[in-house]
């Protein structure tokens, strides 16, 4: 259920299944909640905040710091944070429940770097094949 009544309200309601909800905040840091059933986002127009029933998003980006914090995130989570800052679309080819906690600084890390790091953390492995990137079970 969308609700966008108020003038200075807007909220997003999920009633079934899984959305992914992408925003800005007030610092200029990329966030990225993933609503399960039942969850709730709404947004302050005026006061530009955005208040969840998620108590810690997926994946936060510091702009000022440089730096992309992943909380139980996902390899949709990762493949959509790759594709916000670096560009690069990444071809999800395995059924993969993993979860990862990991903090990346992009400021001094590359997207091949980046990509080094999560394959060590994680249950499964970023490759690039010419200028295609695509996650497989490790």
């Amino acid at each position: 259920t969308i609700d966008t009544k108020s003038d200075s309200l807007e909220s997003v309601y999920l009633h079934e299944g899984k959305i992914e909800y992408l925003y800005r905040n007030q610092q200029d840091s990329l966030i990225l909640l993933t609503l399960q059933s039942g969850g709730q986002v709404s947004y302050n127009k005026f006061k530009n905040i955005v208040s969840s029933t998620v108590h810690k998003p997926n994946v936060v980006y510091d702009k000022n710091a440089s730096i992309i914090e992943l909380n139980m995130a996902d390899i949709r989570d990762v493949a959509e944070i790759i594709k916000v800052w670096y560009g690069v679309d990444l071809k999800i080819n395995t059924k993969i429940d993993d979860k990862i906690v990991h903090r990346i600084n992009i400021k001094e890390m590359n997207l091949d770097e980046v990509i080094n790091d999560i394959n060590l953390i994680s249950n499964y492995k970023i490759e690039k094949y010419g200028n295609i990137y695509e996650i497989k079970q490790k």
